[in-house]
């Protein structure tokens, strides 16, 4: 006799594979779902990655707008600072990044007054004798302090129009960063005050020529002509220059000066020619 075991079915058994397939279908494989479905799917996605585009786009601006920002804070910060500008020596002493009032220090202690001088200008029996303190003869110091302090702080005339102040101001530091700028004090005098003291001597020295004249005697009343008197004419620029050289080289002389003789316009052979 056969044997016969019991076999639960189900509604999903054969000899049924049809309705079991409708009841509990299997998953789709994205090869099986229907092309309708693939074309919404791609268009999703170029939509979405195309929407991503300008995001990154402003991402990048705004990083590179940022660098900049900061560059720009940077270097406004290095340039309104109060410090000398690194690379800067004065007498080959390094005051950059150094305060005004400890470069000063520094300097004016370095840099001594220059030696007494004495120019002894002698001209007959007029003498006059120019020293330090009469033409203001001094260190140069405070005033290099300012050409080298001013360094990075200002622009050129003839800065280029593609260049703006604040980037030429900026690419001065960093040349003198890199390759140093050296300044060097010496003594230095008032031209002006020089000048004054040669007009001084002019006015003791010059006179103006003086013509023959004729006179008549109230007692006999005969003619008489009076000789012609010559003038005398300081050459002030000449004495400047020579006096400008000898400050220049600081040292000690004595100058004798010469006068130009002027000659008059009229002679007494001259007029007593013409009254004859």
């Amino acid at each position: 006799m056969p044997d016969e075991r019991f076999v639960q079915r189900t509604a999903c058994s054969a000899p049924y594979p049809d309705q079991c397939a409708e009841e509990n279908p299997l998953p789709l494989s994205p090869a099986s779902l229907p092309s309708d479905l693939h074309k919404d799917g791609r268009l999703w996605r170029t939509v979405f990655i195309l929407s991503l585009i300008p995001l990154l786009i402003l991402l990048l601006l705004s990083l590179q707008v940022f660098r900049h920002h900061s560059a720009f804070l940077a270097r406004k910060l290095e340039l309104s600072g109060s410090r000398f500008a690194e690379g800067i020596r004065i007498d080959g002493l390094p005051v950059g990044g150094l305060t005004w009032e400890a470069a000063c220090e520094i300097v004016s202690r370095h840099a001594a007054a220059p030696p007494d001088l004495r120019l002894v200008l002698q001209a007959d029996s007029i003498v006059l004798t120019i020293t330090n303190e009469t033409v203001n003869r001094r260190n140069n110091w405070p005033d290099v302090l300012s050409a080298a302090f001013a360094l990075g702080r200002s622009i050129s005339p003839a800065l280029p129009a593609s260049v703006t102040p604040f980037e030429y101001r900026f690419r001065t530091l960093q040349t003198v960063r890199e390759k140093g700028a050296d300044y060097s004090t010496e003594a230095v005098y008032d031209r002006e005050a020089l000048i004054a003291v040669v007009d001084t001597l002019a006015s003791m020295l010059e006179k103006d020529a003086v013509n023959a004249q004729v006179l008549t005697d109230t007692v006999t009343g005969e003619r008489v002509f009076t000789d012609e008197i010559p003038g005398a004419k300081l050459d002030r620029d000449t004495l400047v220059q020579q006096l400008s050289r000898l400050l220049d080289r600081g040292e000690d002389a004595c100058v004798v000066i010469t006068t130009e003789p002027v000659l008059p316009e009229i002679t007494r052979v001259e007029l007593m020619n013409m009254m004859n």
